[in-house]
């Protein structure tokens, strides 16, 4: 059998090719330029909005949440794949201009793929639109990272102490221990390596510490502790306030240490909103006082007597924050020093000072 193609049925398919062609050129350019479009608002959206939120949040150790961190990392994704896509777009565009363009199965494809990367630009778009908060505030900063501790000298007389409060630490059948002497002695500092060792060994899951000093303010100390553990206290009642401050303590399920320095009196524990005795669940209350009544009359299960240095102690200070070595010449005058500052650390190294 002949097949016999007439003039006009090759014309007609030319046309009907060319037509397509048109076609998928108009429609391919199209999508081409909403991904152009779409991809620079996107681009601008996070530049200009979402990454300076994210940048202060970290500034002031803020959280950022989870999909604001994925968001980004898409957009950046996307914004990747767009550029690569665009450019393979020049290519095509001067292509055609040289007679030399893509079948229409090809076009049609690069059409497509061009749509399906705008969808998913849209999508972005959208989800950034429904960011609220993008962060949450972090938790604190331990406080023993606070503390400057490095350069103490570390006294004889005072590691064996330092031992055994760190042993009544570790011991959940107590649940208050106190450690007293004179001022100046160097309780607070103890206190502040003993914090150190406590974050570095993970032995509470939070640590509060507040200064109580002569003249109580039951608000700065409940707002002290709250700190701490990350509770917001607002300017309430007294009463108020310690009702949350106790249930945040009873009902978190942690072991926690708390702090009290420097106290004068006795402390109503129920006025601040910390738990009784009964109700320390893995609690531990640490107090340092320059009085051991007061400490009893707390409930503190066992003291810790801090004394003043030994001689022998106080003469290395004062030679070592002097920068001289404490030879048979200067014996006298470093024993003199020593007993006109009491043995007390901190005046030995405010004589020093002035």
């Amino acid at each position: 059998m002949e097949y016999v193609i007439t003039i006009g049925e090759i014309a007609k398919t030319l046309l009907s090719s060319t037509a397509r062609l048109i076609g998928h050129l108009i429609s391919y350019n199209t999508n081409i330029k909403n991904l152009e479009k779409e991809l620079q608002k996107l681009v601008d959206k996070k530049a200009t909005e979402v990454d300076p939120r994210v940048d202060e949040a970290e500034r002031n150790l803020e959280i950022i949440a989870e999909s604001v961190i994925r968001w980004q990392k898409e957009v950046d994704d996307i914004n990747q794949k767009g550029k690569e896509f665009l450019e393979n777009d020049i290519e095509v565009i001067n292509k055609c201009l040289n007679g030399l363009c893509p079948d229409p199965k090809s076009l049609y494809s690069l059409s497509r793929k061009a749509k399906e990367m705008t969808k998913k630009v849209l999508g972005l778009l959208q989800e950034a639109a429904k960011f609220d908060e993008i962060t949450h505030p972090g938790p604190p900063p331990k406080i023993g990272s606070t503390f400057i501790t490095e350069g103490i000298r570390d006294f004889e007389s005072r590691e064996s102490i330092k031992n055994e409060v760190w042993e009544a630490l570790k011991d959940d059948k107590l649940s208050m221990i106190s450690i007293c002497g004179i001022g100046g002695v160097g309780k607070t500092t103890m206190v502040k390596q003993l914090v150190q060792e406590v974050e570095r060994q993970k032995l509470f899951d939070e640590v509060a510490m507040a200064v109580v000093s002569q003249t109580p303010n039951i608000k700065k100390i409940q707002g002290d502790i709250a700190s701490c553990l990350s509770l917001k206290l607002d300017d309430e009642s007294e009463l108020t306030r310690a009702g949350k401050l106790c249930q945040r303590l009873i009902n978190c399920g942690k072991r926690i240490l708390l702090i009290l320095d420097d106290v004068w009196s006795e402390l109503d524990f129920e006025k601040i909103g910390l738990p009784s005795r009964g109700e320390r669940k893995g609690h531990t209350i640490m107090l340092t006082s320059r009085n051991k009544d007061v400490c009893n009359k707390m409930g503190s299960e066992k003291n810790f007597p801090v004394d003043v240095l030994t001689n022998e102690e106080a003469w290395d200070l004062f030679g070592e924050m002097a920068g001289i070595s404490i030879d048979h010449h200067l014996h006298h005058t470093a024993t003199e020093i020593a007993n006109e500052c009491g043995g007390l650390p901190i005046a030995i190294v405010n004589v020093q000072r002035h």
